[in-house]
């Protein structure tokens, strides 16, 4: 579709959480700079960087006042949760978009969400992330989807499609109830998202990719990251708390188990077995049997990697 233009130039608040990305917050910055929209404050807060961005922001809060740099208060906690949540306090926007310090926005991000929000009055607008630069653009063949007065939680769990912190343009509001949690350290995203649509809103969905996710190329295999102790403990944090919220809501307490089986499945295969004992109730709940039987299912899963379907 034509996205519409609209005389109504509410200010949008862009919140940039970063910790030592000197090297890219600048491409970062100049994707917010190129935006059509122009009724926009940028709040930077870093979480204590020890590279030169203070010297990176400096310039750019010289070039152009609508920028601010902030540091994470020393009595909260580290993470990016913490500072999307502190600049979120800081902000003064009547929308809030959380951009990550090494992507990047498409041009029109802005401009376009803000068009949909006056011509639906929709409360969230959603649009698609993309890896690849090229992808980045505009797909006026498709109309958006609009959920009107209503919760998404359960739709957006059973969908398993993925929303990633910078895809959507937020009404304030919805926020004043709903932060970010900072003691969790990993798959923030998924858990703030199931809480922000668990309230009555206006949602807007649109195709277009506006939204560029720069690949994580550190050196760390995927293998060392899926059994990393941390991304762990956040999944079951994560699943025990949805499971007991939604424990009448047969399809979703289904889909976690799928989740939680999953997860077991490639410790055992990639040999993480430690990871899998230090958790071993947990797994053993999510397939449902006794700790007897569970533990000859381990015990063969480990020996000959394989069985993992016939615990179902």
């Amino acid at each position: 579709m034509i996205y519409p233009v609209t005389a109504e130039k509410p200010l949008v608040s862009i919140i940039i959480p970063t910790y030592n990305r000197a090297h890219l917050i600048g491409e970062t910055l100049d994707s917010v700079l190129a935006q059509t929209y122009q009724n926009w404050e940028c709040i930077v807060v870093d979480d204590w960087s020890t590279d030169n961005t203070d010297d990176v922001l400096a310039g750019y809060m010289a070039k152009d006042a609508r920028f601010q740099y902030h540091h994470r208060p020393k009595g909260r906690l580290q993470g990016g949760n913490a500072a999307r949540n502190y600049g979120f306090e800081l902000s003064k926007g009547d929308y809030i978009a959380f951009l990550d310090s090494d992507d990047l926005f498409h041009k029109m991000a802005l401009s376009i969400k803000i068009g949909l929000i006056s011509v639906y009055k929709s409360d969230v607008v959603i649009s698609q992330h993309t890896i690849l630069l090229t992808e980045l653009r505009i797909d006026e063949k498709r109309s958006p989807i609009i959920i009107e007065n209503s919760t998404f939680d359960i739709g957006f769990i059973l969908s398993r499609n993925t929303i990633i912190t910078s895809d959507p343009l937020i009404n304030r509001q919805l926020l004043e109830t709903v932060r970010f949690d900072e003691h969790l350290k990993r798959f923030q995203d998924h858990e703030f998202f199931i809480r922000l649509f668990r309230q009555n809103l206006n949602l807007c969905l649109i195709q277009d990719k506006l939204y560029f996710h720069r690949p994580n190329n550190n050196s760390i295999s995927a293998q060392t990251i899926a059994a990393d102790k941390v991304m762990i403990d956040a999944q079951v944090a994560i699943h025990k708390q949805m499971t007991l919220f939604y424990q009448n809501e047969r399809l979703v307490i289904m889909e976690y188990r799928r989740k939680a089986r999953k997860m077991y499945k490639g410790l055992v295969k990639n040999g993480h077995i430690r990871r899998v004992l230090e958790n071993f109730k947990f797994f053993k709940n999510n397939f449902n049997h006794t700790y007897i039987v569970f533990t000859l299912f381990f015990l063969a899963n480990i020996i000959f990697k394989r069985g993992f379907d016939r615990m179902k």
